[in-house]
């Protein structure tokens, strides 16, 4: 059970205690007391305890929520890093096969593609095309 918990946990149990060992310690010591001032002892005794305790709570608290802070920078972090390291790796994977690519016969930039070709072949489709829609449709 982690720290916190137990300390929510029995900080009432250990007031109540305290104020009563408190109460106690009062009416048995032979100290003149009165009955009003035994509530007043008791009071101070479970202030005594919690005012410890609530602090100590909050201060947890507080470093809990720092610790988150702290892991959700630190995973940011680890994504942005390993964002850039992609990157990195995704150029140097590209220009090595830019590289290989890059072997200096096809320098003109037109790869490979006959232009002298490409109007006969868009000639040849513009007839079929036509051709295909003159037909009748098929009777089913």
């Amino acid at each position: 059970m982690p720290p916190n918990r137990m300390v929510a946990l029995l900080t009432p149990v250990v007031a109540l205690g305290a104020g009563g060992a408190a109460t106690w310690l009062a009416d048995n010591l032979g100290i003149q007391v009165d009955p009003a001032e035994m509530q007043a002892i008791f009071v101070a005794a479970i202030v005594a305890v919690l005012a410890p305790a609530a602090q100590w709570l909050y201060g947890s608290q507080k470093f809990e929520r720092h610790q988150a802070e702290l892991e959700q920078l630190a995973l940011k972090a680890d994504i942005e890093s390993a964002a850039q390291t992609s990157e990195v790796e995704m150029e140097a994977a590209t220009g090595a096969y830019e590289d290989e690519a890059d072997d200096g016969e096809d320098d003109d930039g037109d790869d490979g593609y006959d232009d002298e070709y490409a109007a006969a072949d868009d000639d040849d489709y513009d007839d079929d095309y036509e051709s295909a829609r003159e037909e009748q449709p098929a009777a089913y």
